[in-house]
């Protein structure tokens, strides 16, 4: 059985759960969530006077004061996760549970690109912007002792595991 409480700005305060035990969350007065408790532990987020999450690994400074803001306003590291970006803020590279994933974008800051040790996917754009397709495919090497239907058989498995495709976007005129 569960039951969820709220505060009186219709936030949500606690679930009692009777499987997990109880989570509670707490709230600064600008509504933004600054922890969760339960049995398995406590979470804490900081932000900065803009709002921006900052790194929970990040000490305070010896003078007491707040932790510095994040002065590009970019993510980069949260829950483990790693990110980088390009000079124009693309993001450019991501760890996300173990899985390394490369972005590429184009001179007008449309995606055009992703791959990772997977699966590799590519955009195309019309010449008003508008994406014109994506098309996916997991990475498989032809095995040279197998035969072409084999290979096409354990590619087409892997494209499906994937879920890997090709889409064709069409503008409606709206």
């Amino acid at each position: 059985k569960r039951q969820h409480h709220y505060d009186p700005a219709g936030q949500l305060t606690t679930i009692d759960d009777s499987n997990r035990g109880t989570l509670s969350y707490r709230y600064d007065p600008l509504n933004r969530l600054l922890g969760a408790h339960s049995r398995l532990g406590a979470e804490t987020f900081a932000f900065d006077p803009a709002s921006n999450l900052l790194d929970p690994h990040e000490a305070p400074q010896a003078n007491g004061l707040k932790r510095s803001r994040q002065m590009d306003n970019l993510l980069h590291q949260y829950l483990g996760n790693h990110y980088r970006y390009d000079p124009r803020g693309n993001l450019s590279e991501r760890w996300l549970d173990g899985q390394h994933g490369r972005f590429t974008w184009d001179l007008y800051d449309r995606l055009v690109g992703y791959e990772d040790a997977r699966l590799k996917v590519n955009y195309g754009y019309d010449a008003l912007g508008r994406r014109l397709y994506k098309q996916s495919a997991a990475k498989y090497q032809d095995r040279a002792q197998a035969g072409p239907l084999w290979n096409r058989k354990q590619r087409l498995d892997l494209d499906e595991r994937y879920g890997c495709k090709s889409s064709i976007y069409g503008w409606d005129g709206d």
